[in-house]
């Protein structure tokens, strides 16, 4: 029999020397390691006062959120955009990016189910309050103005948390459609 030492490190792990298991401490102190990135939208053309318009910034940050738990795990990331300063609108189908971040024009007149997370972020930029009631208005104007292709609206939390579908992207009729609005504290 041999006696043997070993050096054990925070979380269990054995080394055979000292200065190994010291390094591997100071590796995993790093962990875990998350990094933002905060991108701003594109200016908008905005034409509402007429024919002749002009370029005016917007209030959109898209936010990237990577974490990484340890060295060899996946890094998980979060995407979600800020709108006002005042909303958070999760793309949880990731189709919505470019309608919220190229600029364009204002969709804000006879909108369509398939620009209503548009809509929504043009709304919040003009200075309207979201509430429960505000929102089911707004989805009922949209599905008035679709006809076949309709919006429903999910309270997650009330005046606080809302998610928009339109369910027939289950049946595979549309692309995958769904949004979540958050108002922030």
């Amino acid at each position: 029999m041999e006696k043997v030492t070993a050096y054990k490190a925070f979380n269990g792990r054995l080394f055979d020397t000292e200065a190994k298991c010291i390094a591997y401490e100071k590796k995993m102190s790093q962990y875990p390691k998350t990094k933002e990135t905060i991108t701003k939208a594109a200016d908008v053309y905005d034409c509402r006062n007429g024919l002749v318009g002009s370029y005016m910034p917007v209030d959109i940050y898209k936010h990237i959120i990577e974490t990484q738990e340890k060295p060899s795990s996946e890094k998980k990331r979060e995407i979600f955009f800020v709108v006002g300063s005042r909303y958070k609108i999760i793309d949880s189908c990731r189709n919505h990016e470019a309608s919220l971040m190229n600029g364009g024009t204002f969709v804000t007149y006879n909108p369509k189910w398939y620009t209503a997370c548009r809509y929504f972020a043009e709304k919040i930029l003009s200075g309207e309050e979201l509430t429960d009631k505000f929102m089911q208005d707004e989805i009922d104007e949209i599905n008035l103005t679709n006809g076949v292709d309709r919006l429903n609206l999910k309270i997650i939390t009330p005046n606080k948390k809302w998610e928009i579908d339109n369910p027939r992207w289950l049946t595979g009729a549309v692309a995958p459609y769904t949004f979540i609005i958050e108002k922030i504290d």
